[in-house]
């Protein structure tokens, strides 16, 4: 859809949404005493004179709750504590797409920290004529008024809701959106799956490390120590070479010094026959 046909279709749901919300209203038993407290109004184009085409309102009134004396120069007068119902709210992007948000219920001195929750956006805004879309929008909008307002009826539904609008939906305190509780709970969780993997791996990484070295040290051991018997052998093997060349001379001269002997004995027998 290009932003002109969204423009169409949000303003027939606007024209249709007084006949819906009054359907969604008169139906349900947790609208019945919600319905004898407080008025309930469907506003198309706001509640501030109706001229804005951007906003659909849907709300509860505002009623007294409470009073208290005050002083007030020298008189004593009392103050009215005066309890503002919670509102459902559509609004048009300037891109055509459709900001759905509700407003809790609070008095003048208390209420939820969120200004408000964002409770769907619409990029196919034909979708927002769809009867049981819509009514999506209205069961949150029932819950968050029976958890925010003083005369609420808090059922399990309500409140089970209330939960999955706390942490499934974006909220808005202070005029800033924050993320949803469960994104942000998921992104702490893989974090720290993140970071226990990453340790793990980290010491599996430097234990198998340490044990490289180790192994490698030993070998590296194991290696001189072969090498020095290799050594040794190599020098016992010359050794023996030496001695048993040495022994080979040694006979050879002492065979060489025999026969020596030999001839002169001989030419000294001879010598003395004549």
């Amino acid at each position: 859809m290009n932003v002109i046909e969204k423009r169409q279709a949000y303003e027939t749901f606007l024209k249709k949404s007084k006949g819906i919300f009054r359907k969604f209203h008169g139906s349900g038993p947790e609208n019945l005493k919600l319905r004898n407290i407080y008025a309930f109004c469907i506003a198309p184009g706001s509640a501030s004179g109706g001229i804005d085409t951007r906003i659909l309102e849907v709300f509860y009134g505002s009623r007294p709750a409470n009073s208290y004396p005050v002083i007030q120069g020298f008189r004593v007068n009392r103050k009215i504590v005066i309890e503002y119902g919670a509102r459902l709210q559509y609004f048009q992007l300037d891109d055509g797409n459709v900001m759905v948000s509700i407003i809790p219920a609070r008095t003048d001195n208390m209420g939820p920290i969120e200004d408000e929750i964002i409770i769907d956006y619409i990029g196919n805004v034909k979708k927002i004529s769809n009867y049981h879309y819509v009514r999506k929008h209205w069961e949150y909008f029932i819950a968050y008024m029976n958890q925010t307002c003083l005369a609420g009826r808090k059922t399990i539904k309500s409140r089970i809701m209330g939960l999955i609008l706390h942490t499934c939906k974006e909220n808005v305190i202070a005029k800033k959106i924050n993320q949803r509780k469960i994104v942000v709970a998921a992104k702490r969780i893989f974090q720290f799956a993140l970071s226990i993997g990453l340790s793990g791996f980290l010491l599996f990484f430097i234990a198998n490390y340490n044990s490289s070295s180790d192994a490698k040290k030993m070998d590296d051991y194991y290696r001189k120590i072969i090498a020095n018997q290799v050594n040794e052998a190599e020098t016992f093997k010359a050794a023996n070479m030496l001695i048993s060349d040495t022994m080979q001379l040694m006979k050879e001269q002492i065979k060489n010094e025999e026969y020596e002997i030999e001839q002169l004995n001989i030419i000294r027998k001879n010598g003395l026959n004549k």
